[in-house]
């Protein structure tokens, strides 16, 4: 009955943005969807979306950018499109309406990076006044990713030596180190993000543990570790609800306060087991996932089965895709970790139905999309009402037809 009401519209192939010359292994698109950024082995590479335009790099210093670090102040950043970059997030400040890129290095460093006439330029290097262990960032996560006007933006950093960093950013570029901590042995934080009130969640890579730090203190609010015990990438949803772990299994879909599994994706057998990524779309009723198959796959969130497959045109494993949804359409990016070869990245989209039962608003000050939803049984039920009366008057009108019940019948005299 309520088939009606779903899209059956499959993803389209619009563009290819080209650039990588080595393996992408992560992307992320910026605040509002203006740009997206792929990191890997072979650098960094950034596109505006509106134009499809690779953006350039420029190590020209910010004047309106200063670090609480003298020497990082004056020495020039390396152009970050041949360094080794595995960890990337963005954030946007309303008040300067500029976009920020932040990226995490193989030796532990962290670059900030900003958007200004058509070109990323290097803002500071906060790990400078940092004295820790060149030792790699395994992830990166900014609060909130849109700052209002006279606030300011948390940053966690997490590193292979269990240690993670906590720091806060102005719009000004002034960046202050809040703690650096070192977690337990044997408790590698391969996934940092924070929660919907700007504390830590850190999921271990093995043990199945996963961690709540107050944001303030590092202090730990809860413990948990009957999570996976194997968890390459970690994807949290909007809500802090659920989340999607890459295990040895494929895909999974958890409950995070619960801890437990909700759903197993409907998948090929993993031939190699490489981290891929996987992300929420389409409101969160569909998971987009990557694959050792020259392709990314589509699968439905309730039924956990596959719907589409994304092709990768240049063959190999497809480690790193994004998602957005558009004014109009959602978008997906998807990318190749092909190494020491070109790593195109293909766009696929969708459009947004006229019959969906859904209604979406931008909120202009938010990344956020409001949505309204009609759950199924609601829709069940007025089709049954509106059957039945549908029903009920037909019948009416086929006695009143045929029947001479009313009529007048004539008397001999």
């Amino acid at each position: 009955m309520i088939s009606f009401f779903r899209s059956k519209e499959l993803y389209k192939e619009p563009t290819t943005l080209k650039g990588p010359e080595d393996a992408v292994t992560a992307l992320a698109f910026s605040v509002h969807g203006k740009f997206l950024a792929a990191v890997g082995p072979g650098g960094v590479n950034v596109w505006n979306m509106s134009t499809h335009q690779s953006v350039a790099f420029s190590s020209l210093p910010v004047e309106n950018f200063r670090t609480s670090s003298a020497t990082s102040a004056t020495r020039a950043t390396q152009l970050p499109e041949k360094g080794k970059f595995p960890a990337l997030a963005w954030l946007y400040f309303a008040q300067r309406s500029r976009h920020i890129l932040l990226l995490g290095t193989l030796d532990g460093q962290l670059q900030i990076w900003d958007y200004i006439d058509e070109r990323m330029v290097s803002n500071l290097e906060p790990t400078a006044s940092v004295s820790v262990e060149k030792l790699q960032v395994l992830s990166l996560d900014v609060y909130p990713r849109e700052v209002a006007l006279g606030s300011h933006a948390q940053i966690v950093a997490s590193y292979t030596s269990r240690s993670v960093l906590v720091g806060t950013l102005r719009a000004d570029g002034d960046f202050k180190q809040r703690y650096f901590t070192t977690l337990e042995a044997g408790f590698i934080p391969k996934t940092v993000r924070f929660d919907k009130n700007g504390n830590l969640l850190i999921f271990s890579m093995y043990g199945g543990i996963v961690t709540l730090l107050d944001v303030q203190t590092g202090y730990t609010l809860w413990r948990k570790s009957d999570a996976p015990d194997f968890m390459a990438t970690v994807t949290l949803d909007e809500d802090c609800k659920d989340f999607i772990a890459c295990t040895t299994q494929g895909f999974e879909l958890w409950d995070l306060n619960r801890m437990v599994l909700l759903k197993e994706f409907e998948q090929a057998p993993i031939s190699l087991s490489l981290p891929k990524h996987a992300c929420f779309s389409e409101w969160k009723t569909k998971v987009i996932g990557g694959t050792d198959r020259a392709c990314a796959e589509v699968y439905d969130i309730k039924s956990g089965r596959f719907e589409q497959r994304l092709k990768y045109p240049n063959g190999g494993m497809v480690q790193a895709v994004a998602a957005y949804p558009m004014q109009d359409h959602f978008l997906v990016a998807v990318a190749g970790a092909n190494g020491n070869r070109a790593s195109d990245v293909i766009l696929w989209y969708k459009n947004l139905q006229v019959g969906d039962p859904r209604t979406i608003h931008e909120t202009g000050s938010s990344d956020k999309y409001h949505t309204i939803r009609i759950k199924k049984r609601y829709i069940r039920s007025m089709t049954c009402i509106l059957c039945g009366i549908w029903i009920v008057l037909i019948q009416t009108f086929v006695i009143m037809q045929f029947s001479d019940v009313g009529k007048e019948i004539p008397v001999s005299q």
